[in-house]
């Protein structure tokens, strides 16, 4: 039979214990065996005498002791440590206050509750059946309601009373937020509430009765507790977001704006090069073969298509998503990777955050599978470069080369990649998201998108070539598209650094006859064509993309929590 573990905070309750003890240890519900953990947290010798006499009382008590008060959340996590290691996977948790505020009676309904749901924290909802009429009831009640509020709108997730000390936990559920919590008072309740959010586990709620005490009868939580619920859903908000991006500080972004400066001072120098040398660029793209534009479009908009598949591929192991979902996605990433500040992975990160209910552990994980996937094709496509300039004699001869080189790469890539993901040390680690990293079909098709949109960024560095009147043979064109990416992806900024990249590496991938000066302008004009055959694409659908986005979240904020529990837990079992 399963047990229900109802753990039990105690600062100095002499007057109640003894009853509420009694009261749980009466409960046989829905078939689980009760069995009580009770944390005397540092409370006076009465209290400490009736925790004791109650302990020895029953065979189903278990007595934890701190020498010193630390608080009701210390205690609570005091207990969490306990029953995680003696639950089995069909035991449940749930928390009790030992005040005789709540009556164990209804834990029947929130047993109901969670297994009509399947959620893995079930909460109490002490306002479900009305607020009683009293003036005092009435401030308590809109109190509360502008906590839960901060909650709910920190979070992203609907709940009707974060406060409530009810809460019934799952044992994968329990093993996913634990580790998150380190509020020692109050502040436990919505520290609670946001780890859950954090891990996308599902949440449910149950009414519970109330019958609240006053101060005057030993009513513990105070005004500056209300105040610290605030600073904790701050705090556990820029948790989130640094699960989520790790790597975004205040000082990366002061870094970026200060290359997004300097990067539009490139794209003036790389301007200032286009028109110097005798060559007139606003005359070759007037006088421009319509193909070569339609080309140089066209190649853009697959590009962008196939970084949304590269994404969609990764994430199979994790999530499957509809395509137009995250094809939309991927255009506003674009986006606003012009920004000053870079917000593309942010923004997307917060959308599967909030839209999709993915936990921060497997955004991370498909991120990361992401960045190894493009990392890959780019590595081998410079590696494939730089190997066939000793050896390349015919313009056949250094394609073959090139793309021989890029296939051996790749291969060997995936081949490193797949056994690295099956690292005791990253299953560890990433709880299942290495997932990512040993499906062959996700990494055999995401690398085939890649490679298909390095073949775009290569038509498209072609057709610019055209355009401007250079001549690039295929493996020179994928070298420069390479070095191009290489640019985009740069931690300073995407605008300008790019362009000034290509502009300053193309001189010595393209050999032609005329001097220094008109070879200048030529690499310039390529480079600032290229990004701009980019841009003319991207911004406009990225607009698009932007609106069918921010349609969504509109619709996630107001939506209650439905999402599956994805990821702590390491059979993966939906909870």
């Amino acid at each position: 039979m399963p047990t229900l573990f109802a753990i039990v905070p105690v600062y100095n309750e002499p007057d109640t214990l003894d009853a509420c003890v009694a009261r749980v240890l009466a409960q046989r519900p829905c078939a689980f065996d009760v069995s009580v953990i009770l944390v005397n947290d540092g409370s006076n010798d009465a209290t400490r005498r009736a925790t004791e006499r109650v302990a020895a009382s029953s065979a189903r008590v278990t007595l934890l002791v701190h020498p010193k008060n630390r608080g009701k959340g210390a205690a609570i996590r005091t207990g969490f440590a306990e029953v995680l290691a003696r639950m089995q996977d069909d035991d449940l948790v749930l928390i009790h206050d030992a005040d005789a505020e709540y009556d164990p009676a209804d834990w029947n309904a929130l047993l109901a509750r969670q297994q009509e749901t399947s959620a893995g924290l079930t909460l109490g909802n002490r306002w479900a059946h009305g607020v009683p009429n009293t003036a005092h009831r009435r401030i308590h009640r809109l109190a509360n309601g502008l906590l839960t509020l901060a909650s709910n709108l920190t979070t992203g997730v609907r709940v009707a009373d974060m406060e409530c000390c009810t809460k019934l936990f799952t044992r994968a559920a329990l093993q996913c937020i634990a580790a998150d919590l380190d509020e020692d008072r109050f502040g436990i309740e919505p520290q609670i509430v946001s780890a859950a959010a954090r891990h996308s586990i599902k949440i449910a709620e149950a009414p519970v009765t109330y019958a609240p005490r006053g101060f005057q009868e030993g009513k513990k939580i105070r005004a500056k507790d209300g105040v610290r619920v605030f600073v904790v859903l701050a705090r556990e908000r820029f948790r989130t977001w640094q699960r989520l991006l790790p790597s975004m500080t205040g000082k990366r972004a002061m870094l970026q704006l200060v290359g997004f400066l300097l990067g539009c001072a490139l794209v003036v120098w790389c301007a200032r090069r286009a028109f110097e040398g005798g060559t007139d660029g606003i005359a070759k793209l007037r006088d421009a073969d319509p193909f070569y534009v339609c080309v140089l479009l066209a190649s853009t908009l697959g590009s962008i298509l196939c970084g949304g598949f590269t994404f969609w591929s990764v994430a199979r192991p994790l999530r499957r998503f509809s395509v137009v979902e995250m094809q939309a996605v991927n255009l506003m990433a674009s986006l606003f990777n012009y920004a000053p500040i870079r917000l593309g992975l942010l923004l997307r990160c917060m959308f599967h955050w909030r839209v999709d209910r993915m936990s921060a552990i497997d955004i991370g994980a498909w991120i990361a599978g992401v960045a190894i996937v493009t990392l890959g094709a780019l590595g081998s496509a410079l590696a494939a470069g730089l190997i066939q300039i000793p050896f390349g004699r015919s313009e056949l001869a250094l394609d073959w080369l090139w793309f021989a080189t890029y296939a051996a790469c790749i291969i060997l890539g995936s081949a490193v990649t797949l056994l690295i993901g099956r690292a005791p040390l990253l299953r560890r680690f990433l709880k299942g998201g290495e997932r990512v990293l040993t499906s062959p079909r996700a990494l055999a098709e995401s690398l085939a998108f890649r490679t298909v949109d390095l073949s775009m960024w290569t038509l498209r560095m072609w057709a610019a070539a055209k355009i401007v009147g250079v001549e690039l043979h295929p493996a020179q064109a994928a070298l420069l598209a390479a070095v191009a990416i290489l640019g985009a992806g740069n931690p300073l900024g995407r605008i300008g650094w790019r362009e000034a990249i290509v502009a300053l590496v193309a001189p010595y991938v393209i050999t032609i006859g005329d001097s220094k000066e008109s070879l200048d302008a030529l690499t310039s004009q390529l480079a600032l064509l290229e990004s701009a055959g980019e841009a003319a694409i991207t911004i406009p659908l990225g607009i698009l993309g932007t609106i069918w986005c921010a349609a969504k979240m509109r619709r996630a904020r107001t939506a209650p929590f439905t999402a599956n529990f994805e990821g702590c837990d390491a059979d993966r079992r939906q909870v």
